[in-house]
């Protein structure tokens, strides 16, 4: 039989182990010698005196099709996940702007008003030039109910007309936005 010549042969094993690069560090490749479709990375010999470390592509593709699976199983529970998580946020941000209306109004010894609809507000400050700022709940989170008049009116002194406003998310859930004759605002 013809000797085949030396850039065909295969390598044995501990040829395999034994090539690194020329600064020593290990040599990444595909090791025909490992097995097929095997890629080692050579990090030495096993201590159990066995080939290099590797993966198999079947084991690869085993892992992979294994999380493709339960991340498509995952997906629709996220979306229930974040809208849950939207309804706290929204609540707190609206409790959030209530409170910096009261500051306001009292800072600048004039009423502030908020004004509800759909899923925005409107803060109404009464100094000077009148002053708007708007606010948008997230995603999904929509009001629910509101104070009869529709409104929360601040006064210079920090008091406030009694109102409660009621959240709802996307996963049925509510939450409400109290505020007490004091100005105190409240997220239950």
């Amino acid at each position: 039989m013809p000797q085949e010549p030396k850039s065909f042969r295969r390598r044995t094993r501990a040829s395999a182990r034994e090539a690194t690069r020329k600064d020593g560090a290990p040599d990444a490749r595909i090791d025909a010698a490992a097995g097929i479709g095997r890629l080692a990375v050579d990090a030495g010999p096993r201590r159990d005196g066995r080939g290099p470390l590797g993966l198999s592509l079947m084991e690869l593709v085993v892992v992979l099709a294994t999380t493709t699976i339960l991340v498509g199983a995952a997906l629709p529970r996220l979306s229930l996940l974040l809208a849950f998580v939207r309804l706290p946020v929204g609540a707190r941000q609206l409790a959030a702007d209530l409170a910096q209306a009261r500051g306001a109004a009292v800072l600048r010894n004039t009423n502030a008003r908020v004004t509800f609809s759909a899923d925005t507000y409107t803060i109404h400050y009464d100094v000077g030039a009148p002053r708007e700022v708007f606010g948008r709940l997230p995603a999904s989170v929509h009001i629910e109910s509101l104070p009869a008049s529709g409104t929360i009116r601040f006064y210079p002194t920090g008091r406030a007309d009694n109102g409660t406003v009621v959240l709802a998310g996307g996963s049925g859930a509510h939450r409400s936005v109290v505020v007490n004759q004091r100005g105190r605002v409240v997220v239950r």
